[in-house]
């Protein structure tokens, strides 16, 4: 699965299926603090960040917390997508999300891959363009 990014090329990112991260956001904000060299030298680096990168190890956490959570921010496109996996209700309360969209590298996803990949989401009702 690709995961939501901002480039053009060759096409644009066009994902299948968003999922709710709100309650795993602080455990990925952890898992990346501890990849110093990625998340404070190069994802800065690589932004014209640099100097934006507090030396303060609370606060360069709190950093890439925002900086995560802007990353997941729920875009009408993404909400769409929660709507059908987490019905209405449930969509309108999800803060943070990742977007995914199948890759042609690896196995060919169909309905049943899709429900064991993500069998732990409410209601399964992902539709999917099959290939």
């Amino acid at each position: 699965m690709y995961l939501q990014d901002d480039f053009k090329k060759p096409y644009p990112f066009s994902p299948t299926i968003a999922i709710n991260i709100d309650e795993v956001l602080e455990t990925k904000v952890d898992m990346l603090a501890c990849h110093v060299s990625q998340a404070y030298e190069w994802l800065p680096h690589n932004g014209l960040m640099d100097a934006d990168v507090p030396a303060d190890p609370k606060q360069r956490r709190d950093a890439l917390r925002k900086w995560l959570a802007q990353q997941a921010e729920v875009t009408d496109e993404c909400r769409g997508l929660l709507v059908k996996s987490y019905g209405l209700d449930g969509a309108r309360t999800v803060g943070a999300v990742e977007a995914f969209e199948p890759c042609e590298y690896g196995a060919k996803l169909d309905r049943e891959s899709y429900r064991k990949l993500f069998s732990f989401l409410p209601q399964f009702s992902v539709q999917v363009q099959l290939a």
